[in-house]
């Protein structure tokens, strides 16, 4: 039976634990610094003209987008940061016999964790793109359409989502932060981040970098997906339409498998 009342209460102190957490707030900084620097540069190239702003030349009304989105490698950082510590840090700041005290089972401590870290990340990239988005207001005079600005920051706390729910399960197998973050880093070089990096600075175009990024994990998922799509006809749908579609299904499956995996080991494992 699940206690609604102690998930609360563990969603609330996760959620308190990474907030105040340092290298998160560093994290954080990282990613609005180095959008800012783009903003600035961008400014002194000429304002709203066509300059390269670090991932591709834009166009101008195209200009706030990418100057939104050149913080992404720090959030999905940041994602790896909060899931490799969900779990472990009970263990490395010896808060593992508290636990046993709370009326709650494995189940509703996994809820409440699991949760209360997401809630956190999703907070924290809210943060992130309301200071750029005011700033890009402010130096440029560009109205970011809420709804837009909206849909920009969940597609991020989306993507995000997966490297997070990635380190909630290595973080229940390795039980140490220090190497659930070293070995997710490489989780980016397999990921779809990595193949819009490489069409950014025009190296897509390589044969041996094409087999490369064939080769990504994500690429298997696109052709069942494709099928479907043949199947009720989805060739007349826009493809501004299909690209994020098919990017929600590889997230939800992605999500799915390793929080299902990260549940059954919580639960099944001697970890407390």
């Amino acid at each position: 039976m699940i206690n609604k009342d102690a998930i609360f209460a563990l969603l609330r102190s996760e959620f308190e634990y990474s907030m105040r957490k340092r290298r998160n707030h560093l994290m954080s900084l990282a990613a609005i610094i180095i959008t800012l620097f783009f903003i600035i540069y961008t400014y002194l190239a000429g304002g709203l003209s066509e300059v390269f702003t670090g991932y591709l030349y834009v166009k101008d009304e195209y200009l706030w987008t990418i100057l939104l989105y050149s913080s992404a490698l720090f959030l999905y950082l940041l994602g790896i940061f909060i899931g490799a510590d969900v779990f472990p840090h009970d263990i490395e700041e010896g808060y593992v016999d508290t636990l046993y005290t709370l009326p709650s089972t494995r189940i509703d401590l996994f809820i409440g964790k699991l949760v209360g870290g997401y809630l956190s990340l999703i907070t924290y990239i809210m943060i992130i793109e309301a200071i750029i988005a005011t700033t890009i207001y402010i130096i440029f005079q560009v109205s970011i359409d809420f709804i837009i600005l909206l849909g920009i920051t969940s597609g991020f706390a989306l993507a995000s989502l997966v490297f997070y729910t990635i380190s909630i399960y290595l973080g229940i197998r390795m039980r140490s932060w220090i190497h659930v973050t070293l070995f997710s880093l490489s989780i980016l070089l397999i990921s779809p981040f990595t193949e819009y990096l490489l069409y950014g600075l025009g190296l897509s175009n390589y044969s041996i970098i094409e087999v490369l990024s064939n080769l990504l994990p994500h690429r298997p998922l696109e052709i069942p997906i494709s099928i479907v799509y043949s199947l009720i006809e989805a060739g007349e749908i826009p493809k501004g339409l299909i690209d994020p579609v098919t990017g929600l299904i590889i997230i939800a499956l992605y999500t799915l498998v390793f929080t299902s995996i990260s549940a059954s080991k919580f639960i099944e494992a001697d970890f407390i």
